[in-house]
């Protein structure tokens, strides 16, 4: 078996980031507490796909980002806006559960906000067990396992080769 250093450097390639797997059942609902500061709505691809374009200070993997899941016609899109009707995180999620988008605004982060997203777009999509891929996120990895989610042992490399070794 190679290890991702021989793969390295047999073919060229340099390992930029690595793809880490959680899955799992959510543990329980988010306080009723924000479903009264906040309104969800559901959103558009083109929503998602707008927003995400403008995030160009993060590394979003090809399994998380628009073009993955844009031919999806059952994907759920929600949105979580605050009193001023500002949009303050966005979700995406297939119907086998999959979270092929999350993001909170930093300024609100650790209130709640990107669980009571997951767990929305689940009760839409009435499923139980969600399952969602990172790269190289410490701070998204932390809020997975405190969410409940497991780290899978499966993990991915994402992989690069300099153009100036392409012959």
């Amino acid at each position: 078996m190679l290890t991702k250093e021989g793969i390295n450097e047999q073919h060229g390639y340099q390992t930029r980031y690595t793809l880490k797997y959680y899955s799992g059942t959510l543990s329980s609902a988010p306080p009723d507490t924000l479903s009264s500061l906040y309104t969800f709505k559901k959103i558009t691809f083109d929503d998602v796909e707008a927003f995400r374009k403008t995030l160009t200070n993060c590394h979003i993997h090809w399994q998380s980002d628009t073009p993955y899941y844009a031919a999806s016609t059952q994907e759920a899109f929600l949105g979580i806006y605050g009193e001023n009707q500002t949009c303050l995180g966005t979700v995406a999620m297939s119907p086998q559960g999959k979270i092929n988008f999350l993001w909170v605004d930093p300024k609100h982060r650790s209130q709640g906000l990107g669980y009571a997203l997951i767990h929305k777009a689940a009760e839409t999509q009435k499923i139980e067990k969600v399952h969602i891929s990172l790269s190289d996120n410490d701070s998204l990895e932390r809020f997975m396992q405190k969410a409940g989610l497991v780290k899978d042992t499966l993990e991915q490399y994402e992989m690069y080769m300099p153009l100036s070794l392409i012959k």
